[in-house]
């Protein structure tokens, strides 16, 4: 559980409204990070020798170019891997695309993450449709950067999907070894709540197997909202009603460091990093978790956290407070083990 990644949500603010986003990322809402926030999370983070990379993200942060400049030269000059996540509506062009990437790799862009699927397709036809997606990739490989493409499945049918997107640069003759397809199910988790993947059993087998690993998130990727509050993992609960579960604190009232070392010092957390949210709910709490997941059709382990700052919410504060000295004696069994 050792901080690589601080994950800085720039800002809620998004020229899409795709119906899958966990953030809950829309046109009317004009929240962004203030620049002097930004910076002192940066500053603090400078002072865990652990963090490599700032990874900017939203919500869209382009939206706020000047200030995501500013922000990109800071973490930059401060000797940090930066990285900005996008949906490319800014790239309808080649020439459009050379001049933001190149302002960006100007400022200290290391890496651009660009996301597009079914999901986001209607939406970027508004700017350009599917060539941004291409004039972003090329203009961020002539730069230099390294490029990861994001994709969120969800049926097997899906259009778009990692084989699409191979296709889809080969096409173009954008061939690269600085290119990462991420492919991955949507999660249901704000806007995409109600949304039930349709994979097939295969697929889902091998989402079930995964419920029962350790959460390989929880205290390597901590994210930080706009307002301060800062997150013990980066996954999809941060901005849904059980995210106090994994909230450590605020940037605004104590140094990045204080608010590291309490996590350090909750077993909840390493229980999640060692052991993972199904042993929660198996072992402490002994919960008969196939019937909730068959009953909630659950696969993922951030669904899993999701039950437990929800529904037992109150049986697990009292058992890491009733039994801290037992749970810390598994914990330690655990390591062993690892």
């Amino acid at each position: 559980m050792i901080p690589r990644t601080l994950a800085i949500i720039f800002t809620y603010k998004c020229n899409f409204f795709c119906k899958h986003c966990s953030m809950r990322a829309s046109p009317s809402d004009s929240t962004v990070i203030d620049l002097s926030l930004f910076k002192k999370a940066v500053d603090d983070a400078e002072e865990i020798p652990s963090i490599y990379t700032i990874a900017i993200s939203g919500g869209e942060p382009t939206l706020f170019l000047n200030r995501l400049l500013q922000a990109v030269r800071y973490a930059y000059d401060k000797g940090f891997n930066v990285r900005v996540v996008t949906n490319a509506w800014w790239a309808s062009t080649i020439e459009q695309s050379r001049k933001l990437v190149s302002m960006l790799k100007n400022a200290g862009l290391n890496e651009l993450n660009v996301s597009y699927d079914d999901f986001h397709k209607p939406w970027l036809e508004k700017y350009g449709g599917e060539r941004n997606i291409v004039n972003a990739v090329r203009a961020a490989i002539e730069e230099g950067l390294r490029v990861a493409i994001a994709v969120v499945r969800y049926s097997e049918n899906d259009i778009i999907n990692r084989s699409y997107i191979i296709n889809l640069l080969k096409k173009n003759n954008i061939i690269s070894e600085n290119i990462t397809i991420i492919e991955d199910y949507v999660y249901r988790f704000g806007r995409g709540v109600s949304i039930e993947p349709d994979i097939d059993k295969k697929q889902y087998n091998k989402q079930i197997l995964r419920l029962k690993m350790p959460c390989n998130e929880i205290g390597t990727t901590l994210a930080i909202h706009p307002d301060g509050t800062v997150m013990a993992c980066c996954g999809h609960i941060i901005r849904d009603k059980a995210a106090r579960i994994v909230t450590i604190g605020n940037l605004t009232r104590e140094p990045l460091l204080d608010i590291i070392k309490r996590m350090w010092r909750n077993p909840f957390y390493w229980w999640l990093s060692i052991k993972g949210p199904y042993a929660v709910l198996d072992e402490l709490l002994k919960v008969d978790v196939e019937s909730l997941i068959k009953k909630y059709r659950i696969y993922s382990r951030c669904e899993l956290c999701r039950l437990i700052g929800t529904k037992y919410e109150k049986q697990v504060i009292n058992i890491f407070s009733e039994k801290l000295e037992d749970i810390v004696k598994v914990l330690n069994i655990a390591k062993l083990k690892t």
